[in-house]
């Protein structure tokens, strides 16, 4: 999808805003898919002019932008998954990677403000997440910011997102410090999820240091898959979150 740069300027401004994050902007493009940009293009609301100069900044970090693009062009061909899919299209701006086409979830939440039925259900969908990493590490992606914001569920079918950006590389190659990044933060993000659930139970308040020590002295060791699924085993086992 190629634009200049007052096409795309009409083109954003045509569009509802949705959300913004750590580093980009998205947009509704239509019922089934959403635009995302870089955080600094937010500027379009404030006239071309002001869009213009975000643009000329962003062109200073054409040789990152380079490097997204390459990523997204080796994950459109990389195949298909049932619980993540990648941008099928790129947007430019001339021959400039500014971009991408993704699919709208609309009727999922992010695992923070999903309404759990209990714990098991929580556990198990992490299990769940610990297999599809798997997947996509022995494919060669690693995703390294698989946080509760980043995974989405309705009830039944999990979505990976954030798929584009420095927060997923794609290797020929095992890179093992990757991959127990990208294990590691799983369950991070479990005990903020947890955090989040408990955040008003005593009981919890007075527990909840052990899982602290648990994730803290896990750093200390490398993940893969073998051992991924210790941290939340224990959390099963001593029933650390249970009431």
């Amino acid at each position: 999808m190629y634009y200049n740069l007052r096409e795309l300027y009409d083109l954003l401004r045509s569009k509802k805003f949705l959300s913004c994050g750590t580093r980009g902007i998205v947009l509704i493009n239509d019922d089934n898919t959403l635009i995302k940009v870089p955080k600094e293009l937010s500027s379009y609301i404030n006239g071309f002019d002001d869009f213009k100069n975000s643009f000329m900044a962003l062109k200073k970090q054409s040789s990152e932008l380079k490097k997204y693009e390459e990523n997204q062009k080796k994950f459109i061909y990389n195949g298909e998954y049932e619980f993540i899919e990648f941008a099928k299209k790129i947007i430019y701006i001339n021959d400039l990677y500014i971009g991408v086409l993704i699919r709208w979830y609309k009727n999922y939440n992010n695992l923070l403000r999903y309404k759990y039925k209990d714990e098991k259900e929580l556990l198990g969908l992490y299990k769940k997440i610990i297999e599809y990493n798997k997947i996509l590490i022995d494919s060669g992606i690693y995703h390294m910011d698989l946080l509760p914001k980043n995974i989405l569920y309705n009830g039944s079918n999990t979505r990976i997102i954030d798929i584009d950006g420095p927060a997923i590389n794609y290797n020929t190659f095992l890179n093992t410090k990757e991959e127990d990044g990208s294990y590691y933060t799983i369950f991070v993000g479990l005990y903020s999820i947890l955090n989040e659930l408990y955040k008003n139970d005593e009981d919890f308040i007075d527990r909840k240091e052990e899982y602290i020590e648990l994730t803290s002295c896990a750093r200390y060791k490398r993940y893969n898959y073998d051992n991924a699924n210790e941290p939340i085993s224990v959390i099963e086992n001593r029933g650390i979150f249970t009431r």
